[in-house]
């Protein structure tokens, strides 16, 4: 049994993260949702114009009521909640976290990703799930008591020790932005669906929230890149609905007007679904958090009453 610290593995993905570092906009970014009791809790960070040593991103938490009122809004220590990462999950007392695909080999034809899990009573393991297919850079992970499930990359990009793309057509074939269902007990793929071509942070990772699974369907919110026919790309901000055991999938839009570094929360909470997203098309000096409902029995989108600013 293979045994890892929480904190090492959490210390490995910022690294990761870090490598594809890039300039964000002033205000309020990188938006989170966690459901504790009946309340909502927002986590975002509070981004500076210019980054200085007095001036520095600080990590927020705006916890709102049932109604979608703003209780609280207040810095947190640095040390964040677990379930903010979207790489990792938590399923009957145990954590899973997502590592990279482990493919290896761009000429690999089917894709697997490790996975390590950690208990309250200190036990960990490590295993891995097999894909049909190729499986590229995921955005996080929901497990329920029988399947794992995964948004992530369609394809892999394989680099050589000088950051360069080595297979033919680098970064243009990573594909779509895909959903796959594992099954715990055998760790392999039972299916997957295609949501559509997604936005991508740094040309790598995809701008996509991790999956949430609620009455038999997998929700996912995400940026939707589209070219029009004047060459012109768009983007624009998307829940996407895929009922398991088919290939429905239905996409609604949420924002028809974005940019490609617009981060994506999403959650359930009080029999909706919830989008957080940080909206980079201002209206003033400073972006900030959206929130969108779903209601889940009308099918339709609106806005949170506290989505901007918490007013």
């Amino acid at each position: 049994m293979i045994r890892v610290s929480v904190i090492g593995l959490i210390v490995s993905l910022l690294i990761g993260s870090s490598l594809l570092a890039h300039t964000d906009p002033e205000g309020e970014i990188h938006p989170a949702l966690l459901v504790r009791g009946d309340q909502l809790h927002l986590f975002y960070t509070k981004n500076p114009r210019f980054l200085t040593e007095d001036d520095k991103a600080v990590r927020h938490l705006r916890v709102l009521d049932q109604e979608f009122k703003v209780v609280s809004d207040s810095p947190v220590e640095e040390k964040e909640d677990l379930a903010e990462r979207s790489l990792c999950a938590f399923n009957n007392g145990d954590w899973y976290f997502l590592h990279d695909e482990l493919n290896g080999d761009p000429n690999a034809e089917f894709g697997r990703y490790l996975i390590s899990t950690y208990g309250a009573d200190g036990h960990s393991n490590q295993f891995t799930v097999a894909g049909r297919g190729s499986l590229g850079i995921s955005t996080g992970l929901f497990v329920t008591e029988n399947q794992i499930i995964v948004a992530a990359n369609e394809q892999s990009v394989f680099f050589d020790p000088f950051g360069n793309p080595k297979e033919a057509g680098g970064l243009e074939t990573l594909g779509d932005l895909i959903v796959v269902m594992f099954s715990r007990e055998t760790r392999s793929e039972m299916a997957r669906v295609s949501l559509g071509t997604p936005s991508r942070v740094v040309g790598l990772t995809p701008s996509s929230s991790a999956p949430v699974v609620h009455g038999g369907s997998v929700y996912v919110g995400w940026i939707k890149e589209s070219k029009r026919q004047d060459g012109e790309v768009t983007r624009s901000t998307v829940i996407s609905q895929w009922d398991l055991g088919t290939s429905n999938v239905k996409h609604r839009v949420v924002d028809e007007e974005v940019t490609w570094n617009t981060s994506v929360a999403l959650c359930v909470f009080r029999d909706q679904i919830v989008m957080a997203y940080s909206d980079t098309i201002p209206d003033g000096d400073q972006v900030s958090v959206e929130l969108r409902r779903l209601k889940l029995r009308e099918q339709d989108t609106a806005p949170a009453e506290s989505g901007r600013n918490g007013d």
